[in-house]
């Protein structure tokens, strides 16, 4: 038992049905081969994006070109 039930004993939950099966297992190791490298990319993109600090003269002299 993973998690025995304290109402019912036919309600407990086994390590047999909270395991997925194996379709599932495999449409998400599937899911993570795409999708894992994409998102390893943007949050490269948006580091090298937003890597450059802003300083408190910077945010000034931009409020005051806007004018």
């Amino acid at each position: 038992n993973v998690m025995p039930s304290t109402i019912d004993p036919a309600f407990n939950l086994t390590i047999e049905n909270a395991s997925s099966t194996d379709y599932t297992l495999t449409i998400m190791t599937w899911a993570a081969v795409i999708f894992l490298p994409l998102v390893l990319l943007y949050q490269g993109w948006t580091y090298w994006v937003f890597r450059k600090r802003i300083t408190r003269s910077e945010i000034e002299k931009a409020a005051t070109a806007v004018h």
